[in-house]
């Protein structure tokens, strides 16, 4: 009785790779046509416009992201303080430390999607 194809051994496909003298003939070739001296790029303002962008894939770096990430961060390290809230102290304290730090996260993270939603 024969087996199906999910008992045979699966093989890895081996990686593409050129011979020396293939990379050779394609080095050659490349010189030869030279395809840098006819590539020109966008021509048009909106094509030139719209390639900028492609550099660019989400704006969590741009300066006014960093920048409230900053603010963000130095508010959570004033609210922690030095050493941060000691695991001595009473738990009401400790409540009332970890809800002040919620409210504070979830301010910074509305302000930050209704600041989303505008530029959409």
């Amino acid at each position: 009785m024969t087996g199906t194809n999910k008992d045979r051994p699966r093989h890895r496909r081996r990686r593409y790779r050129l011979s020396p003298a293939g990379l050779k003939s394609l080095q050659t070739s490349a010189m030869r046509r030279r395809p840098w001296e006819r590539s020109t790029g966008p021509r048009t303002e909106t094509g030139k416009s719209h390639s900028k962008l492609n550099a660019l894939k989400h704006g969590e770096y741009s300066l006014a992201q960093c920048a409230e990430r900053r603010r963000l961060n130095e508010l959570i390290r004033q609210m922690l303080g030095g050493d941060g809230v000691p695991l001595e102290s009473p738990p009401r304290e400790r409540d009332a430390w970890r809800n002040r730090l919620t409210m504070e996260l979830e301010d910074g993270i509305s302000r930050l999607l209704k600041r989303d939603l505008k530029r959409t």
